[in-house]
């Protein structure tokens, strides 16, 4: 545990270390914890919050200290971003606060991370359409049938015509009038459970198992 290898914490943690990225402050964590089998709370917790994060105490291994350098870049990156792109409250409420920036309530640019679009997921039933949470067209519905993708995945997603006026017209019908989200026309395989897109050229399945997939 004093000299940790490079990989430490990979086996435990696989993919999540893209999450909990700081290995130094999982070190001292872990180390804190193997030295304490008995955890009285909330008595306890403020010493172990504050020693995982004491550096002076616990110093961080040598071995990770590539990984602190490349995340704290990272943190002052997105500080910087989101200082430029932060709203000017001086200037009241309105365009003028967001310095041109702000011009879509679907794009918000303090937003971390991979940028992303709203699909809405319909059933095609026969000759007719479903939102994939049910029978309902209100707003619930909606959003219980709507998932996240990449925006680089569905980029340029665009139906032809004879399925563009279906959907434009099925939109029509629903709460929001499909402003919010891109609607995405499904049908279910021979396989149950299993459902591909029914929009050409997109070899693309959704199932509740492994959500969508590019094929």
């Amino acid at each position: 545990m004093d000299a940790p290898p490079p990989d430490w914490g990979e086996a435990e943690l696989g993919k999540g270390l893209f999450v909990y990225s700081d290995r130094g402050l999982l070190w001292r964590t872990a180390k804190l914890l193997a030295a304490h089998p008995r955890i009285e709370l909330p008595e306890h917790a403020r010493a172990l919050v504050e020693d995982a994060y004491d550096q002076a105490k616990f110093p961080t291994p040598e071995v990770f200290e590539a990984c602190a350098q490349a995340r704290e870049g990272k943190a002052w990156s997105e500080a910087s971003l989101a200082r430029a792109n932060a709203l000017r409250f001086e200037h009241g409420y309105g365009a003028e606060a967001a310095d041109g920036r702000w011009h879509d309530d679907r794009v918000v640019p303090t937003r971390l991370g991979e940028p992303t679009e709203t699909l809405r997921l319909l059933r095609v039933l026969g000759d007719g359409l479903e939102l994939w949470a049910g029978p309902g067209r209100d707003a619930s519905t909606c959003a219980r049938s709507e998932l996240s993708a990449p925006a680089w995945r569905v980029a340029g997603m665009e139906p032809d015509a004879a399925w563009a006026e279906r959907l434009e017209d099925f939109a029509a019908t629903l709460a929001d009038k499909g402003r919010w989200a891109q609607l995405f026309p499904l049908a279910e395989t021979p396989t149950p459970g299993v459902w591909r897109s029914v929009l050409p050229g997109m070899e693309i399945e959704y199932s509740r198992a492994k959500g969508l997939i590019w094929r």
